[in-house]
């Protein structure tokens, strides 16, 4: 996995966006669009209606829940230490100047 990330750009104005590149498929988030292949031929997605989520809140509810209900909880341990080991790939990297395998 490559990932490339930058808090801060040389540009004339500022943007967030979240753009994914993978061999199955891709993202945009800005417009959000989706595209993937099939039988050679190019495919995308691109949603007209996108609800609006407090993500912070979904977690917190669904991790009350779990324990309420003695279930699984929504986010994996395992799935966290993931993403910290590739925040903490990108400082490195930072710090290294020089790609980082995971």
């Amino acid at each position: 996995m490559n990932v490339e990330a930058s808090f801060a750009a040389n540009i004339k104005e500022d943007i967030f966006r979240v753009s994914l590149m993978g061999t199955r498929g891709g993202a945009d988030s800005k417009p959000l669009a989706v595209w993937t292949e099939d039988c050679g031929v190019l495919l995308d997605a691109v949603p007209h209606y996108v609800p609006v989520t407090n993500f912070y809140a979904a977690e917190i509810d669904g991790f009350y829940k779990a324990v309420e209900e003695d279930t699984e909880v929504p986010v994996k341990p395992e799935e966290s230490v993931n993403v910290l080991k590739i925040i903490e790939g990108i400082y490195e990297s930072s710090r290294q100047g020089k790609e980082i395998l995971l």
